[in-house]
């Protein structure tokens, strides 16, 4: 019997043979190194849905004192469909450089947020417009104007949208109205 010492090193009769073998022992062993070295240790998750979070956001009525805090000479504000409640109020200078502001009650707290873009009043009217606060994001998206109505206001049926970071979302139906 030959020492284990002779077939490691490869001396002595067969040596070739027992090398021979490792060679796909030791291809396969490598190929299994990296296979697992190169493979992320937790497998990839999926981005997260949306519609799966159950909602945890509650907008109040907006309450005087948070409106009196808003910069800008003209307003628009968004009414709650079923029961007209104002959610959101904006304030805007007229200009293309100014940026609008709105005030919401959020879970009980009056937030101030800030506007997106640019567009001033003009922007508010015609577009709605995406404001931002701590933790939040609101996005205001008029649609068809609402029939009946006779003043100097323009009146639209409008989507808000409520967001957090985490994926929660709201959405409430209502009428965007903006003007003196």
């Amino acid at each position: 019997m030959r020492a284990w010492s002779e077939i490691v090193r490869g001396t002595g009769p067969g040596a070739g043979r027992f090398i021979g073998m490792m060679k796909p022992a030791a291809a396969f062993a490598l190929s299994l190194a990296l296979v697992t070295a190169c493979s992320p240790a937790d497998p990839p998750q999926a981005a997260p849905d949306p519609a799966a979070y159950e909602s945890d956001i509650r907008l109040e009525a907006v309450t005087a004192d948070n409106v009196n805090q808003l910069e800008g000479e003209l307003r628009c504000g968004f009414k709650r469909g079923d029961d007209n409640t104002v959610l959101l109020i904006a304030a805007a200078n007229v200009g293309d450089a100014a940026r609008a502001s709105a005030a919401i009650t959020l879970d009980g707290m009056e937030r101030k947020l800030a506007g997106r873009g640019e567009g001033g009043f003009g922007a508010l009217e015609k577009t709605g417009g995406v404001f931002s606060g701590e933790d939040v994001t609101v996005t205001i998206t008029p649609s068809e104007p609402v029939a009946g109505e006779m003043s100097e206001s323009v009146v639209q049926a409008a989507t808000l949208k409520v967001q957090r970071p985490e994926g929660s979302q709201q959405a409430y139906e209502g009428v965007w109205t903006c003007g003196p």
